[in-house]
Parts: C-alpha cells; sequence; structure tokens
C-alpha cells in the first residue's frame, strides 16, 4: 500500500491507494460513488452556507 500527502507533501490529510489484481465489484464502484457524491455535496452546502471557505490567491502573489 502507498500512503503519501494529498498535496505538495503538506501536513493535511493523506491519501491511500492499495492495488489489486482484477476489476472492482459493482458495488464497491457504486458505494464508492455514493460516498463522493456525498461529500461533494455536503462541501458545496458548507461553502454556500459560509461555514466552509475557498481557497484564495496567497497574500504573497497579491
Amino acid at each position: 500500500m502507498r500512503e503519501a500527502h494529498a498535496f505538495a507533501a503538506g501536513a493535511g490529510q493523506k491519501m491511500s491507494f492499495e492495488v489489486l489484481k482484477g476489476k472492482p465489484a459493482e458495488e464497491k464502484i457504486v458505494t464508492a460513488l455514493t460516498t463522493a457524491a456525498k461529500r461533494r455535496q455536503k462541501a458545496v452546502q458548507l461553502l454556500e452556507t459560509g461555514s466552509l471557505q475557498a481557497w484564495d490567491v496567497p497574500s504573497m502573489i497579491k
């Protein structure tokens, strides 16, 4: 299994990948897509309410 930080070797959440032979079961694909859609929907909701702020151009280059 490989594990690394999600962006620029930062201290944020890590991503992990496991390479397996064959194709995943349809149920696993559907579950993964459903989970991703729910998380995306929650993020959009938080952005719309102002609870989550989108990134901005760093102050050093403004």
